[in-house]
């Protein structure tokens, strides 16, 4: 395997599984902030970390579909 297509193999594996802790993060975040409302120190904390992850996992939805658009277009011509 070339040294580029064993790049490209790390960059996905690294991008899907980011997108994997963080789409696991996020309903548990959310559940923070909702269980915490009663302290607003530790609710502040949960909100900030929720709304980060959600970034994240926006950014790195983007790259996902980047990174994976050869399969994708080919799995959807096939169909």
């Amino acid at each position: 395997m070339e040294s580029n297509q064993k790049k490209s193999i790390k960059k996905r594996a690294v991008v899907s599984f980011t997108l994997f802790a963080l789409f696991l993060l996020l309903p548990i975040s959310g559940k923070m902030v909702v269980a915490m409302r009663e302290n607003p120190e530790t609710t502040y904390l949960w909100t900030g970390i929720h709304a980060l992850s959600g970034f994240l996992f926006a950014i790195f939805g983007v790259f996902h579909i980047v990174y994976n658009w050869q399969t994708l277009k080919h799995y959807l011509q096939r169909r």
